[in-house]
Parts: C-alpha cells; sequence; structure tokens
C-alpha cells in the first residue's frame, strides 16, 4: 500500500490532483482506499485502477492541476498579500513610534537644555545675590564710617556754629564801639574846627587892632 500523497508524487501529479480522481472514482475504488492512523492509503488495485485511468484523463487531470496549482497560488497570494499588508502595518506602527520617540527626544533635549539655562540663571543669580550680599555688607560699613564722619563734621559744625556765634556777638559789641568811638572821633574832628576856626577870627581879629592902631 502507498499514501495518496506518496502516490501524487511518485507520478509527478498534485495531491490534490489525486484527490480528484479519488473523488470521480469513489464507487470504483470503495474497498480499495484503507484509512489508518488518520492517514488514507492505496491497495495495489487502486494503484492499478487510477494508473489505468491516469492515461484517459490525463488532459483533465492536468488542467484540474493547473487549476488546483493557481488555487493554490491565488491563496498563497492572498495570505502573501495578508501578510505584506500585516506587515506594513507593523512598519507603520513602527515608523510612528520612532518619529514618536524622536519626538520625545527632541523633547527631551529641550527641556534639557531649558533646564541647564534655568541651573545656569540659578547659579548666576546666586552669584549677584552673594555679590549684592557683600556689597550691602561693604555699603554698611561704609554707612556706619559715614555716620561716624556726619557726626565729627556736626559736632564740628556745631562747635563752629558756636565760635560763630561768639564771634557775631563780638562782632556786635565791637561795631558798637567802633560807632562811638567813630562819633567820638567826629566830636573832636568838629570841636578841633571850631577851635581853629576860634583861632582864625580871634587872629584876624588881632590882626584888624594891630592894623587899626597903627594908622590912629
Amino acid at each position: 500500500m502507498i499514501t495518496i500523497k506518496d502516490y501524487a508524487a511518485a507520478h509527478g501529479i498534485s495531491y490534490e490532483a489525486v484527490r480528484k480522481q479519488l473523488s470521480l472514482y469513489k464507487a470504483d475504488l470503495e474497498g480499495h482506499i484503507v484509512v489508518q492512523r488518520r492517514q488514507k492509503f492505496l491497495d495495489d488495485e487502486a494503484v492499478r485502477f487510477l494508473d489505468e485511468h491516469r492515461q484517459q484523463s490525463t488532459v483533465s487531470v492536468m488542467l484540474d492541476d493547473r487549476k488546483a496549482q493557481v488555487t493554490e497560488l491565488e491563496e498563497e497570494n492572498r495570505r502573501l498579500m495578508k501578510e505584506i499588508a500585516r506587515l506594513q502595518a507593523e512598519g507603520n506602527s513602527f515608523r510612528d513610534q520612532i518619529i514618536d520617540l524622536l519626538k520625545e527626544k527632541q523633547s527631551y533635549l529641550e527641556d534639557k537644555g531649558r533646564v541647564s539655562l534655568m541651573l545656569e540663571q540659578h547659579e548666576q543669580q546666586g552669584k549677584d545675590l552673594k555679590k549684592a550680599l557683600e556689597e550691602l555688607s561693604e555699603s554698611r560699613e561704609e554707612t556706619a564710617r559715614a555716620r561716624e564722619d556726619s557726626m565729627d563734621l556736626l559736632q564740628k559744625f556745631q562747635a563752629q556754629q558756636k565760635e560763630m556765634e561768639s564771634l557775631q556777638a563780638w562782632g556786635l559789641k565791637s561795631e558798637a564801639a567802633a560807632e562811638e568811638a567813630d562819633k567820638e572821633v567826629k566830636d573832636l574832628r568838629r570841636q578841633l574846627q571850631e577851635a581853629q576856626d576860634r583861632a582864625d577870627r580871634l587872629k584876624n581879629r588881632g590882626l584888624w587892632a594891630r592894623l587899626t592902631n597903627k594908622e590912629v
């Protein structure tokens, strides 16, 4: 006995062609096809019968074989098309995933850049704050020194103010004394002028008297 598959291979025909022959001559082959372990076997009578009738239906079998091959090819083509479509879909999905990953990477790089910039800004702000604190400390020291200098200047000013007040008081007194002295000088000058005028009058009078006596 031989399996249908082995029979087809031995005669160079397809399994489908042998199966169709068995279906066509089912009644004639009844009892000559044995099923063992879910596999069909042909006995010698079935092999002989198929050999005799295979030549008669060679053209028909060949056509059927061609049709079967075409059917198999069509099925294979449909399967391949489905597989291609599935792969294309997976490819599109992978492409979308790659695009998403690239976008995430770009976003990450942008976020990293912003974080780095913020860190630099915070670092610079820390330096500026430290510098401002140092300047504030120096300013406070300078303010304290300026306050001390101001107090010294205020004390000097107050001393000078007192001195000026004293000088002004002395000046007022001096001015009054000067006015009094000037008044006395003017009075003395007046008295001197009056005395000189009397002397001149007396002198003129004496001269006149002498002149008069001489004439007499």
